[in-house]
């Protein structure tokens, strides 16, 4: 394993994606996916995804941090330069995203890998 530091700019991709999705803001989120997951995903599908996985919380997310940031797990495809796990926290609680960091011809994209503390 090679962890990337928390302020590399494949993290500070991830934790834009998240804040972008903590924020409300799915279109601008859904705009930072890569061209596959973009194809498959809508700004909607991602509101309902975000929506779901925090639904049991009683307070909103009010934090997100990388808590891991990875460019040599098993698997990882060519186009792959970081696994990425966030911690999003609210009062009393935290919950995750687990999320591909890829480069599409020397721009960095999301590919959402699990929704939710595995």
């Amino acid at each position: 394993m090679a962890q990337l530091a928390k302020d590399s700019q494949p993290a500070l991709a991830a934790l834009a994606f998240a804040q972008a999705l903590v924020g409300g803001e799915f279109a601008k989120a859904h705009a930072m996916l890569s061209v596959d997951a973009r194809a498959s995903t809508s700004a909607q599908d991602l509101s309902e995804r975000y929506s779901e996985m925090i639904s049991w919380a009683e307070e909103p997310v009010t934090e997100c941090e990388v808590e891991v940031i990875d460019d040599d797990m098993p698997d990882m495809r060519p186009d792959e330069v970081a696994w990425t796990y966030l911690n999003l926290f609210g009062e009393g609680f935290c919950e995750g995203v687990t999320l591909l960091v890829v480069d599409e011809q020397g721009k960095l994209a999301i590919r959402i890998a699990e929704w939710g503390r595995p």
